[in-house]
């Protein structure tokens, strides 16, 4: 009985004795360096070891930790060996992260759902020390298969998944990050080939989304893991791929040396005969050397001198060949018993990668070949006749369909096939992508590149390319991995260019699924293959790449994407397209709260869009320049943009754009008090974008009408309508809304004296707003969590928060939210807390904040800061001067309750909207 490859390992160290290790001082040496970035900087750093099966990585990871470890570094290890059951429970798409969680929580196997949910909150009680443990161990737990449906949170983030998963990935790396304060961390994970899809997508991207803090990612995998993500380690700079090659030729020696010492004496014959058939890699000298120590003992001498070609495969106990070797997966012996059909089959069968089909491989035959009858070509007599019964040799899931036999070329390749299946070489695909065909798969991707060894580089890229078309001629290339797919084929065959746009297509496949971070990769690949002169393809892509960053938050690469878009407009003499992309850049400086290059690049934009006679773009050029000028405190002009815009779209019949146009308006008339004239705006923009199907408008208007609501002081009507709001906007996944909903409804808890509920939802905003850069959404969240902090007695904490917000905004310029943060900090000051150096005491802070607004013509946050002045002149004794302060609120308030006397607000947008704007203003010009 041929002995297992694991047996073989331990016999040739001997009983229990670990060998030396040898070599890999470069990795050693690799490995303190990330550590060393990771605790020096505080950088969070990812390592992946990959190498093939006894290559070592088990054994230099083992090597390594022991020589770091100790009481400065914490060390969560877990192996997926095995597959990914975790305890007595398989845990799909969590198997990685659960396991990570499991060994760093100490929770055994053994334990009740009970005792491990009790044990887990401990844990994150320790960790995050404050009330939001509920919460977080919500949202983790679903990585250990525990529902915990009594949170509002997760019932919220049930409805959503996509989100849900978002957000749980944002609290784990949060969690790594606390965890990390004290003691660096280091997480070592074992076979993470074996990880499931999910888990690997997870793993990829903690790095790259955790903030400053002292975590070394490490995990081992072998490198079937690139075929399934062949750029896995390199979209991140923070992520160290190391592939572990075979031995140098002294280190084999020195290694086979060590591995012989002790127990029978292995004759030196013995020990170059594993060196050179090992290729250099250590288990296999191992198992050569085992495989010696148990025959020879057993009276079947190993006889050194027998001429056996090197990788020559003999079965167990044959003359001159250790038993047992067979049993090893090495691909030099489960190729070397090949014939010259098989070799030459398998030859055309890896050119497709590791799966391929029995189509493709006939016609690679016929690549550079002539038919056998010049005239006929396709002959009758190729193919089977009407009574072959060949049915049977379909694929199962062909039968019945009424597609073609195989020829008789197909039919005896397919046999071949089958036998290379029984021989545990390739495996059969039952579902495969294309219906007309057979699909196959490499056993062992080890195979796949050995078997490809001895193809000329120019003969490789040739067959390639044939592979592409063929399969591109299928018609049946559909979904964005079989997309990527074709355009890596097209890649290594030396044609960028279909390359290229194999993996555009491919990338508005994902984008279309959602799945971002996909779709962004598979941009790049195809942008980055594009020639100097591909210039119109390479616009549109940069568009598209650029809106995909934006998507995932990556405001500062979207800004570069955006200006290459712009000179490559410039390079066609393109001013549409380029007042489209200065339109980009203005929006996003708009959201990192650069407002005065916002304002330049949409100037610029309205400039060429008027060259172009681009109608659609004027509008929107005037749209955004309107909210720019609204963030800046210009009230009266931004009413006068979004006017300019409205007239245009009206023009076009564009009931979309002008529900934005008069949606805005709203907005700004809310801001000024004016609340009669906003609530007509903001319904006439609920009808049209009703009547257009525009989801993401309703949103905003759900925005909208719920804090106007919230103004009149409906806190609870507001509450229902944000709630539905946020809801819609966390299932669209339109994130940057539901940051804007999550401040309003914090608001409304605010003024409901609920401070425990406003906090929840002002830093479930600030999070999302500091993923995505979005400033101005940030500083209004950090505004928020002051006036928490004000609710519960902090008034140092609240004059920080808001001393803190209000410097940012006043640096950008946003006047109503400057004026609403040095509210809350005079307030804070009133109260008790230090003043400031520069803004000094509550009443210079109050004084400023209402300049500000009031040259701001926010009129109803100045009635805010008026009244909060008057409590403290009463608290101060000046009741004369918070007198003469309660008459300005008063005659704010009377000129915004006009429309309190006229009739209610409906607390649904489902409820008919009142008569239109237009009955109640005249024309909008």
């Amino acid at each position: 009985m041929p002995l297992d490859c694991d047996d073989l390992g331990a016999r040739a160290i001997g009983a229990g004795r670990e060998p030396e290790f040898v070599g890999r001082q470069a990795e050693f040496e690799a490995l303190d360096a990330a550590l060393d970035r990771a605790v020096r900087f505080q950088v969070p750093q990812a390592v992946t070891l990959l190498g093939a099966p006894g290559m070592g990585k088990t054994r230099l990871l083992e090597e390594w930790l022991a020589q770091i470890e100790g009481p400065g570094l914490r060390i969560v290890r877990v192996s997926l060996a095995g597959g990914a059951q975790m305890g007595d429970e398989a845990l799909p798409g969590a198997n990685v992260i659960g396991a990570i969680l499991r060994q760093r929580f100490g929770i055994e196997p053994h334990l009740s759902q009970q005792a491990v949910l009790v044990q887990f909150r401990q844990q994150l009680q320790d960790v995050f020390a404050d009330r939001r443990v509920a919460e977080v161990a919500a949202l983790l737990g679903r990585f250990l298969g525990l529902e915990l449906r009594e949170s509002p949170l997760v019932q919220a983030v049930l409805a959503t998944p996509n989100q849900g998963a978002d957000l749980a990935r944002a609290i784990l790396c949060r969690y790594l990050e606390r965890d990390a304060n004290d003691t660096p961390l280091l997480v070592v994970v074992d076979d993470l080939h074996c990880a499931d899809d999910e888990s690997l997508l997870i793993w990829e991207r903690l790095v790259g989304e955790m903030a400053d803090a002292s975590v070394v990612l490490i995990g081992a995998a072998r490198t079937e893991l690139l075929a399934r993500r062949p750029e896995w380690g390199r979209t991140d700079g923070s992520h160290l791929r190391i592939a572990l090659q075979p031995l140098a030729a002294t280190e084999r020696d020195q290694l086979a040396r060590v591995l012989s010492e002790g127990g029978t004496a292995v004759p030196p014959a013995v020990i170059d005969r594993a060196i050179e058939e090992s290729g250099g890699n250590p288990r296999a000298i191992g198992q050569w050397l085992g495989a010696y120590r148990a025959t020879g003992e057993g009276g079947l001498p190993f006889d050194p001198g027998v001429d056996v070609a090197p990788g020559a495969h003999a079965e167990p106990g044959a003359e001159g060949r250790p038993p047992g070797l067979s049993a090893c997966n090495f691909s030099q012996v489960r190729l070397s018993r090949l014939d010259p059909l098989e070799r030459e089959i398998l030859v055309r069968a890896a050119v497709f990668g590791p799966v391929f089909w029995t189509g493709g491989v006939v016609v690679m035959g016929r690549l550079g070949a002539e038919p056998e009858d010049s005239v006929a070509v396709f002959a009758s007599a190729e193919h089977g006749s009407a009574d072959d019964d060949s049915s049977e040799q379909m694929p199962e899931h062909q039968a019945g369909d009424g597609l073609g036999r195989l020829s008789r070329e197909a039919r005896a390749i397919h046999d071949i096939l089958a036998r290379l299946v029984e021989r545990d070489i390739l495996f059969s695909v039952a579902e495969g992508t294309i219906r007309s065909d057979y699909e196959w798969g490499f056993r062992h991707v080890e195979d796949e590149r050995a078997i490809l060894e001895g193809l000329a580089p120019e003969t490789l890229a040739l067959r390639r390319r044939f592979a592409a078309q063929w399969l591109e001629s299928r018609g049946q290339v559909r979904g964005h991995v079989s997309l990527e797919r074709l355009g890596h084929l097209y890649q290594e065959g030396g044609d960028d260019r279909r390359a290229a746009e194999n993996f555009l297509s491919a990338a508005a496949a994902a984008r279309d699924c959602a799945e971002w971070e996909s779709a962004r990769s598979l941009m790049l690949k195809g942008i980055r293959l594009l020639r100097e002169d591909d210039v119109l393809l390479k616009l549109e892509a940069l568009f598209s790449a650029g809106d995909i960053a934006t998507r995932l938050g990556r405001t500062r690469e979207a800004l570069g994407y955006f200006q290459q878009a712009l000179r490559c407009a410039w390079r066609l003499d393109l001013p549409a397209k380029g007042g489209a992309a200065q339109s980009k850049l203005g929006r996003l400086h708009m959201t990192v709260a650069e407002y005065p290059r916002a304002l330049k690049h949409l100037e610029l934009a309205l400039t060429l869009f008027e060259g172009a006679a681009d109608q659609p773009g004027i509008a929107a050029a005037w749209d955004d320049m309107g909210r720019v000028h609204f963030l800046l405190g210009a009230s009266h002009r931004s009413l006068e943009c979004h006017r300019a815009a409205y007239q245009v779209r009206e023009r076009l019949k564009d009931g979309r754009g002008m529900a934005l146009a008069v949606a805005r308006m709203g907005q700004v008339e809310h801001a000024m008090g004016d609340l009669l004239t906003a609530e007509g705006h903001i319904r006439q923009a609920i009808d049209l974008r009703r009547k257009a199907g525009d989801r993401q408008g309703m949103v905003a208007s759900y925005l909208d009408l719920g804090n106007l609501e919230k103004d009149l002081g409906r806190a609870e009507g507001a509450l229902a309508i944000l709630d539905e709001g946020k809801k819609l906007a966390d299932d669209m996944g339109e994130c940057l809304f539901s940051c804007g909903l999550a401040i309003a409804i914090g608001d409304c808890w605010l003024t409901l004296e609920r401070p425990a509920e406003a906090q929840r939802h002002f830093q479930e905003a600030r999070d999302t707003a500091q993923r995505f850069g979005a400033k101005q959404l940030a500083c209004e969240a950090m505004r928020g969590l002051a006036e928490v902090r004000l609710a519960r007695g902090d008034v140092l904490g609240a004059r920080d928060d808001a001393s803190f917000a209000y410097q940012s905004a006043h640096k950008w310029g946003a006047t109503t939210l400057a004026g609403a943060s040095l509210r809350v900090a005079a307030t804070a000051v009133g109260l008790g807390a230090p003043g400031e150096v520069e803004l000094g005491g509550a009443r210079e802070m109050f004084d400023r904040a209402v300049e500000i607004l009031s040259n701001g013509c926010a009129e109803l946050e100045l009635g805010r800061t008026l009244e909060a002045y008057a409590d403290f002149e009463v608290r101060s004794g000046r009741k004369a001067v918070a007198s003469a302060l309660r008459r300005q609120v008063a005659l704010i308030r009377d000129n915004s309750r006009t429309l309190g006397t006229t009739h209610r607000l409906g607390r649904s947008l489902s409820l008919p909207p009142p008569s239109s704007t237009g009955e109640r203003r005249g024309d909008l010009s």
